[in-house]
C-alpha cells in the first residue's frame, strides 16, 4: 500500500481549503471581492529583471533583453490576449529623457499599429525607481481587435532602460489587468 507523506496531507488540506473557499464564499457588499492573482512560476535574470508570473503563462525571449510573457494560446499566435512584454535597453542607450524615450517608443510602436492615447503621461514608480505610464488603446478594425495597453518607462540606477508593455483584447482587459500589474509590481531589479 502506497504510504502518503505529511506534505502531501498538507497540500491536499491546503487545496482543499481553497476549493472550498472559493465555492462557498459569500460577501454582504454589493461589489464584487477583489482577486488576487496566483502568480507561481518565477522568471530570473541575475543581471537584469526578476519577476512571477501566472500558473500556466509561458515566457519567451525575442532577442537579448527583449522577454514577453503570455499564455501559450496567446505566445503562439493562436488567439489573441493578455501579454506582457518587457524590453530592456543597455546603460547608454537612453536618448536623453524618460519622456523623450516613451515619445519614441510610442512613435515607433503602438502609434503605427493604430493605437491613440487614452491618459495623460503620469509619473510611476517601479519598484524603487522612478518612471513614467501612459494608456493606449486601438479600436477594432477589419484587421485588428480592439486592444488596450498600459506603457511604462523607467531607468534603473545603473543607466539601464526598462519599458514594459502590458496589452490585452479590451474586452478581457478588466480580467487581464490584475495578473499583468502583478507581474510588475512583483519585479526586481538585479542591476
Amino acid at each position: 500500500m502506497r504510504q502518503v507523506s505529511q506534505f502531501s496531507w498538507i497540500f491536499f488540506i491546503f487545496l482543499f481549503g481553497i476549493v472550498w473557499m472559493l465555492s462557498g464564499c459569500t460577501s454582504d457588499s454589493d461589489s464584487p471581492p477583489e482577486t488576487t492573482p496566483i502568480l507561481v512560476w518565477e522568471y530570473k535574470n541575475q543581471t537584469a529583471f526578476d519577476t512571477v508570473y501566472p500558473e500556466g503563462w509561458e515566457y519567451g525571449i525575442i532577442r537579448e533583453g527583449f522577454i514577453v510573457f503570455a499564455p501559450p494560446n496567446v505566445a503562439y499566435d493562436s488567439e489573441s490576449g493578455p501579454s506582457m512584454s518587457i524590453l530592456r535597453e543597455a546603460p547608454g542607450v537612453l536618448i536623453s529623457s524618460l519622456q523623450e524615450e516613451l515619445d519614441h517608443f510610442l512613435e515607433y510602436g503602438p502609434l503605427r499599429e493604430d493605437y491613440f492615447l487614452i491618459s495623460e503621461v503620469n509619473p510611476v514608480t517601479i519598484g524603487q525607481y522612478d518612471g513614467l505610464e501612459v494608456a493606449v488603446e486601438r479600436e477594432s478594425t477589419e484587421m485588428f481587435i480592439a486592444m488596450k495597453a498600459m506603457i511604462y518607462v523607467i531607468r534603473t540606477d545603473s543607466g539601464s532602460l526598462y519599458t514594459f508593455m502590458a496589452t490585452a483584447p479590451t474586452e478581457q482587459w478588466e480580467e487581464s489587468w490584475p495578473l499583468l500589474s502583478a507581474i510588475i509590481q512583483n519585479g526586481t531589479f538585479n542591476e
